[in-house]
């Protein structure tokens, strides 16, 4: 029985994000845009949200495996990936505000 509540909501919850993103009421502008030159996308941003998007994906694959009572396993990968990623968005802002402090 809580397995298909726990279905229900997080598929609910799926489905009401993207309805909202359908219907324009989650604002996306300018999510992959650089700040610095608002007319070119940020290579930075980019992976930024497909490494976000690919981790999201293993821990509710990961999670649909699980025995009752458990938390899912991240694999260390997963986590070396999602740092990463985190690392090369947050040293191009440190950059990007020291050289323009200049």
């Amino acid at each position: 029985m809580l397995d298909f509540e726990v279905f229900v909501f997080v598929y609910g919850l799926a489905g009401i994000v993207v309805w909202k993103l359908l219907s324009a009421k989650i604002n996306m502008r300018g999510l992959l845009k650089d700040k610095s030159q608002p007319s070119r996308v940020s290579p930075e941003r980019v992976q930024l949200l497909i490494s976000a998007i690919a981790v999201s994906i293993g821990y509710i694959r990961n999670s649909a495996t699980l025995q009752q009572g458990n938390f899912p396993h991240v694999d260390p990968g997963w986590l070396f990936l999602f740092g990463g990623s985190s690392l090369i968005y947050s040293a191009r802002k440190v950059f990007e505000r020291l050289h323009g402090a200049k």
